[in-house]
């Protein structure tokens, strides 16, 4: 459930459908990888012999929520504008689980919509914006006997909403005629994992899992004008435009792992394979029709300034960046760690964990190709009582940071992006130039040529250095806990971490 793009944090849960949740800090154990910092584990909620069910409503009407007064720049244009902020938000939640098969079969489903309605304004929009979020997650258990048992969850985060954008302004705090048409988007996706867990003697099981995560991101723009903005004095908006970029996302997750687990007399043996693909698809670009495109931008030339404009004089910057990729990511790990009874108080976990990932541009071909990371995991617990009430533990562990899904857009897409400066030509009442009917300022003669920042490089030896290394993090811990009462126990620890490549 870790986020797709980023790799930090989660997607969009159905929390009344988790179980626990287990937060580790420091002394990860080498089944996992990719930790930064430490991990959050989730279990889900399961159906048993007993039919259970229940429901929640929640209503945060607009009238209850105050909202802060508005911020203004030093020059009196309004920065932060709440005179038109509201914020309504209502969710229902039905949950029911029980046996379909008595001692053999168990189901659990939720069913939570959201819907949300709320409005705001800056500078020159006012926006009436609503939200519906149909939430879903299923689960069901087969136990097929007592040694084997699989196990199939679903869920459902996709969102829908519709924008509607207003002419405004923030002066006489008046909103007027809508701009464009209503604009629908859509984010979110759907969540699928098989899992079979399995003892193949009284001492060797097995558990594997093979699941599918998919977040989609399509936003229509309901007006074709750009984004026009004034930075000589402060920051004011002169267009109503209702998007400044376009942009359309498409991530798709596979995962799959196999885990192995041996108990022997003084040895709990554990060691396993996990394999994740994460498909890019992803397109992005700014508002704006023909020689409209872009982002616009009122400025006033500095010593020697970049556009060619003399000292002190204004124009008009015109900035339009572009980004396409279809890629891939791709990352293998294998693992073992040894739980070693080396006496009655003394615990030693011993664990190794090898791993490689690959990042692709659009042609297949990999800027980021890193294998041979050997990653360290060891852990002493001594119990000081005997009886489990007081421990002292260490560990050791070196953590390898793989690149994000992010990095495929940011580093390996065709990115293009370009700079044209203008001189001001009509100017309105307030000093600032008359925008056009295909929303872009009037400008008059281009004061240099075009100016290249990136030109669609897709060289993976361009993107990255042929001796790139990985990123890792160096940790070792010191603690002790010490049971308080039968259900609470507290303890104090100490990390350090060092990063290095």
């Amino acid at each position: 459930v870790t986020s797709i793009r980023t790799g930090l944090g989660s997607i969009r849960l159905t929390w009344v459908g988790i179980s626990q949740t287990h937060v580790k800090r420091g002394g990860v154990s080498p089944e996992f990888g990719g930790a930064l910092g430490g991990i959050v584990n989730a279990v889900s909620k399961s159906g048993d012999n007993d039919f259970n069910f229940g429901a929640e409503v929640r209503w945060d009407p607009d009238g209850l929520l105050s909202q802060h007064d508005s911020i203004y720049q030093e020059n009196g244009t309004i920065s932060t504008n709440t005179k038109q902020s509201s914020y309504d938000f209502k969710e229902l939640q039905l949950w029911a689980s029980g046996a379909i098969i008595e001692d053999t079969l168990f189901f659990y489903g939720l069913f939570a919509p959201r819907r949300e309605e709320s409005t705001g304004a800056g500078q020159t929009t006012y926006s009436d914006f609503e939200r519906d979020e149909d939430r879903w997650f299923t689960k069901v258990d087969w136990f097929i006997n007592e040694d084997h048992s699989v196990g199939f969850s679903a869920m459902n985060n996709k969102r829908t909403w519709t924008d509607k954008t207003f002419a405004y302004s923030w002066q006489e705090n008046v909103i007027g005629e809508q701009q464009g048409v209503d604009a629908p988007g859509e984010d979110g996706g759907k969540v699928y994992s098989l899992n079979y867990n399995g003892y193949l003697t009284d001492t060797f099981s097995v558990s594997a899992v093979v699941g599918r995560v998919t977040e989609n991101v399509e936003n229509v723009v309901a007006s074709p004008n750009p984004g026009v903005w004034d930075e000589r004095d402060g920051f004011v908006t002169l267009s109503q435009h209702t998007n400044s970029s376009v942009t359309e996302q498409e991530f798709t997750r596979d995962q799959a792992r196999i885990d192995f687990n041996w108990d022997l007399d003084m040895h709990s043996i554990q060691f396993g394979i996990d394999y994740t693909n994460v498909k890019v698809d992803y397109f992005e670009g700014q508002n704006g029709i023909g020689d409209a495109e872009g982002w616009w931008t009122v400025k006033t030339a500095g010593e020697n300034d970049i556009s060619g404009a003399p000292l002190g004089s204004d124009f008009i910057e015109r900035r339009v960046r572009s980004r396409e990729v279809d890629s891939d990511t791709t990352s293998l790990a294998f693992y073992i760690n040894d739980s070693w009874q080396a006496t009655d108080s003394l615990v030693l976990n011993m664990g190794l964990r090898y791993s490689q990932f690959e990042n692709t541009v659009s042609d297949g071909r990999a800027f980021v190709d890193i294998d041979n990371q050997i990653a360290p995991r060891l852990q002493a617990i001594y119990d000081v009582s005997g009886d489990g009430s007081a421990k002292i533990f260490a560990t050791y562990g070196r953590y390898f940071q793989p690149v994000s899904a992010n990095m495929n857009i940011t580093q390996g897409s065709a990115s293009i992006e370009w700079f044209e400066y203008f001189e001001l030509d009509e100017l309105d009442a307030n000093g600032a130039p008359s925008l056009m009917a295909d929303g872009s300022p009037s400008r008059g003669d281009m004061l240099r040529d075009r100016r290249w920042r990136q030109r669609g490089i897709t060289e993976p030896g361009l993107i990255a250095s042929s001796a790139l290394k990985p990123m890792y993090s160096d940790e070792f811990t010191i603690g002790y806990q010490q049971e308080v009462f039968d259900t609470m126990s507290a303890g104090v620890r100490a990390i350090y971490r060092d990063l290095g490549r």
